[in-house]
């Protein structure tokens, strides 16, 4: 997969400094932690999603989606959330992904 690839290339030019790790998608909370946060009118409400990796700086979390858009949620852990929250950025591309990754290490 080119995010392994992303996050070994990070991983070697920034060592301890890069804040981000891979999970196994199939062995975290993070996506039910979404899906209860995501409330009914919130844009990715019903979306898939599939977790990649959490940064360990924040409560930011790299999932996809369905559609292969990357899609970064800062997670609140609060048990409730108005429709515009958790707050998100939408990556459409490897290059965005890639560039946002550097950007927020």
């Amino acid at each position: 997969m080119e995010i392994d690839k992303y996050f070994d290339e990070l991983e070697r030019k920034y060592g301890e400094d890069f804040s981000w790790f891979k999970v196994d998608p199939e062995k975290n909370s993070f996506v039910s932690e979404a899906y209860r946060e995501i409330t009914e009118g919130h844009p990715l409400y019903g979306m898939k999603l599939t977790c990649l990796a959490k940064c360990g700086a924040n409560d930011d979390v790299l999932y996809i989606t369905e559609h292969g858009q990357f899609v970064v949620i800062h997670l609140t852990y609060s048990k409730s959330n108005k429709s515009d929250y958790p707050k998100y950025k939408l990556l459409d591309t490897h290059q965005e992904l890639k560039e946002y990754l550097e950007q927020n290490i």
